[in-house]
């Protein structure tokens, strides 16, 4: 197969699997990561092998601390007016996936406790 074409989706030609350069690898994970489609769609509709494709996402986009818990510190607020602004919070997600809300102080709390306790207990 060295030396072959690979013709993704699109229509756009890359080498074999086993001649892409790391700037071709890295195109077509971010082409991935634009289509919308999870990574085995995706290698399916572009005949790549699933686990070569995640090791080169993976490297790409390393995963920080997956699995384990971040420390959050907490900030001082003394001006009344930047009290009553709503705090963003963005949570991003080992598939790439992320999810960004707008709450105001006592919500962050609220929700951080529930998250919290959705962990700890057993399903």
């Amino acid at each position: 197969m060295s030396g072959g074409v690979l013709i993704a989706s699109d229509g756009e030609a890359f080498k074999s699997r086993h001649g892409l350069t790391w700037e071709e690898k890295v195109k077509i994970c971010e082409r991935w990561k634009l289509s919308g489609l999870s990574k085995v769609t995706y290698c399916k509709r572009n005949r790549l092998v699933v686990s070569t494709f995640c090791s080169w996402c993976d490297r790409l986009w390393p995963k920080v601390n997956a699995g384990q818990f971040c420390q959050v510190a907490g900030v001082s607020v003394t001006n009344k007016k930047t009290q009553e602004l709503p705090i963003t919070i963005e949570v991003c997600l080992p598939n790439q996936v992320s999810a960004k809300v707008s709450l105001h102080e006592d919500q962050v709390l609220n929700l951080i406790k529930g998250l919290v306790y959705a962990a700890s207990t057993p399903r």
